[in-house]
């Protein structure tokens, strides 16, 4: 009797360990990069929660969130040091046909969804001397951290103004490469005269400068406009709309550029499908990351881009659900 239950624990053990051995293995994640902005701006944040929704709709997807700028974000995705990224229409344009500031083209970016727009702010105290972007000549200015959107946007204005950083500094001027942060510290303490941002409107950063002065923006005009849209393609003629800002009552003319994302173009067409599926049928939680977010839509998100230039994965979703035929 003993032997038999010895036996029979044998077999049991036996069982239980053939078992264990056929269960199916964890399925390993495939990590991703998801290059986005500054901490203080709103690609960070909105970045956050798109990962958020591409994971959870993905559980194989395993989303890490880092910082980043317009340019250097499309040369980490087009290397794949980064699989996602976060970048202006413009720069996306300027990649793909190898215009400065890179180096020849970039060829592994594909489009994957379109956010929002993003306006050129370009600001004063209201009580300083300056007018218009011809008056910049000799003054200290914040245009951003070198190569940002909104930096290399700021060489194309202050050329078509007759103007670039060698002459406003030879005629006792500076130029302060500079994020948001140092950059509302030095307008708050009198160190620059001018600040100029790409980012959606209303900007937190510039909000919260309001708060404690009176500013001012510099306006573009048509005829500068279409010269620097000549020469700088992927940029649109706007208007920052009236009351965007508490001390604002009148609209803002100006430059604006859709905020994209792209995603390398060789990731798989199913995986690019899926995270295009999660985030578009989960819009309700992508809206709550900020609400500028809120003009991605179904009928939106491919807006400013030429559709060759689009991730066949995100070409699928988009043809499965009848917004392209």
């Amino acid at each position: 009797m003993k032997l038999r239950k010895s036996m029979c624990l044998l077999v049991l053990v036996g069982l239980v360990a053939m078992g264990l051995s056929i269960a199916p293995p964890a399925l390993a994640k495939t990590r991703m990069m998801f290059a986005t902005g500054p901490s203080t701006g709103g690609w960070y944040p909105t970045g956050a929660r798109i990962a958020e929704v591409i994971m959870k709709g993905n559980p194989n997807l395993d989303v890490t969130v880092v910082e980043g700028g317009a340019t250097g974000n499309l040369r980490d995705v087009n290397s794949n040091q980064a699989q996602i990224g976060y970048t202006f229409s413009s720069s996306f344009e300027q990649a793909l046909r190898g215009m400065k500031p890179f180096r020849g083209k970039l060829t592994k970016v594909a489009g994957f969804l379109t956010l929002y727009k993003s306006h050129y702010q370009a600001f004063t105290k209201a009580s300083s001397s300056i007018k218009s972007f011809a008056g910049l000549d000799g003054k200290s200015i914040a245009p951003g951290v070198r190569n940002w959107g909104g930096e290399l946007l700021t060489r194309a204005v202050l050329a078509a103004y007759g103007l670039n950083y060698d002459k406003i500094k030879d005629d006792g001027g500076k130029v302060n490469f500079v994020g948001y942060s140092d950059m509302a510290m030095l307008m708050r303490d009198n160190h620059v005269a001018a600040c100029m941002i790409l980012s959606a409107a209303p900007s937190a950063m510039l909000m919260d400068l309001m708060a404690t002065h009176e500013i001012r923006f510099l306006q573009i005009d048509k005829k500068h406009a279409e010269e620097i849209m000549a020469k700088n393609p992927g940029f649109t003629y706007d208007q920052i709309p009236a009351n965007t800002y508490k001390q604002q009552d009148k609209p803002v003319d100006t430059l604006a550029v859709y905020t994209i994302t792209m995603v390398n173009k060789d990731l798989p067409v199913e995986t690019v499908y899926g995270m295009t599926k999660a985030v578009m049928e989960n819009l309700d939680e992508v809206h709550k990351a900020h609400p500028v977010v809120r003009y991605l839509t179904k009928e939106t998100a491919l807006e400013g881009f030429d559709l060759k230039n689009v991730h066949p994965g995100v070409i699928k979703y988009f043809k499965e659900i009848g917004v392209i035929k």
